[in-house]
């Protein structure tokens, strides 16, 4: 089954939890089947330097793989 994504409503969404949240930043990645449909930063990876969120970055994801 393939479902259709509207990349416009995923990045407004996201860009809605992130300011409703007061999130510094996120990247997202979304996969169906083997192939990388949709990858995209929001925010800051650094608020400091005001550095942007990006897909390419390495992201220390500490302990969250736990859950």
């Amino acid at each position: 089954m393939t479902i259709q994504l509207d990349p416009v409503h995923l990045k407004d969404t996201i860009q809605g939890l992130v300011d409703d949240l007061y999130l510094p930043g996120i990247a997202v990645g979304v996969v169906q089947g083997p192939k990388l449909v949709f990858a995209e930063g929001f925010g800051y990876a650094d608020i400091e330097s005001q550095r942007p969120q990006s897909p390419e970055l390495r992201q220390r994801i500490g302990s969250i793989t736990k859950t």
